[in-house]
């Protein structure tokens, strides 16, 4: 029988939680069959900052479409999905609109941020989903734009086994945070799980050249991944509006299955110990 979202709760956790004095938006979105078995837990990063209606029971999500849809799809395959908010340290709960204004205060913010603060953020939140008592401790992470900047930094987390990076910004040009320096290709020997990159020939946010950085450098440092990069495909073309032109329903769903394939092998698959790496591959048709 297909999975199914049967009951989506969201929780938000307005707690203390780090060693700053802010506090970290969490969404968790899960099947309510989901709620008494080892089920796995998937890191959600995304551009649009998330937001809620605030009571002291259950609290009603207000995320962007794109967002909302893309969290409850992965959490259809028996994930529990935590999306947390990128930008709480300068805006309250109103998402950010697809516009020239709400683009704007985005890019404004993404190099507001400290490097530090983005990386206790997913520190903060992968311990959050390996303290649910469902967790049966593995984390996957995935994001896109400057979500899948962070889904890569994610990954520096040896706690996380596979992230699935979508058009991830910066990772080139090494400008992310506050002083637009960031150390994410520097420290690409760090990654312990397997990531998939994901980029459209078209992107011109990521160019040619910045592409082939991250994958020569992924490769010298003996990273796991996989790469694709699709013809045509510009910038964002997984987010299923149309406000900017860009969206690609049919290579949107083939990058969901890549992302279900990593997820499906490292998170729900209990395959024992990878062996082979050190076998040398026969020279044969």
């Amino acid at each position: 029988m297909p999975f199914r979202i049967l009951q989506e709760i969201a929780m938000a956790t307005m707690s203390y939680l780090g060693s700053r004095d802010s506090y970290l938006q969490e969404t968790l979105i899960r099947r309510e069959d989901a709620m008494h078995k080892s089920v796995n837990h998937l890191l959600l990063y995304v551009y649009e900052v998330l937001s809620f209606e605030i009571s002291y029971e259950y609290v009603d999500t207000i995320l962007t479409g794109p967002v909302a849809r893309f969290a409850r799809q992965i959490a259809s395959q028996g994930y529990i999905v935590a999306a947390p908010s990128s930008y709480h340290e300068f805006t309250g709960p109103e998402p950010l609109a697809y516009d020239g204004p709400g683009t704007d205060k985005g890019n404004e913010w993404k190099i507001a941020k400290r490097v530090s603060a983005y990386d206790e953020d997913a520190e903060l939140s992968v311990t959050a989903l390996l303290e649910l008592p469902t967790c049966n401790g593995r984390i996957g992470a995935t994001g896109m734009c400057l979500g899948g900047h962070l889904a890569y930094r994610c990954a520096l987390d040896s706690r996380v086994s596979a992230a699935v990076c979508y058009f991830a910004t910066d990772i080139h040009s090494h400008s992310l945070g506050e002083g637009k320096n960031d150390d994410s290709l520097a420290r690409a020997g760090d990654i312990k799980g397997e990531l998939v990159m994901i980029f459209g020939k078209k992107d011109n946010h990521v160019p040619p050249e910045g592409r082939d950085l991250i994958r020569k450098t992924l490769t010298e440092k003996g990273v796991l991944f996989s790469w694709y990069e699709v013809a045509w495909a510009q910038h964002a073309f997984i987010r299923d509006e149309l406000s900017k032109g860009r969206y690609d329903p049919a290579i949107a769903g083939i990058c969901f299955e890549m992302l279900k394939e990593v997820f499906n092998r490292t998170l729900r698959s209990d395959l024992g110990p990878r062996t082979g790496e050190e076998k040398e591959v026969e020279n044969i048709c």
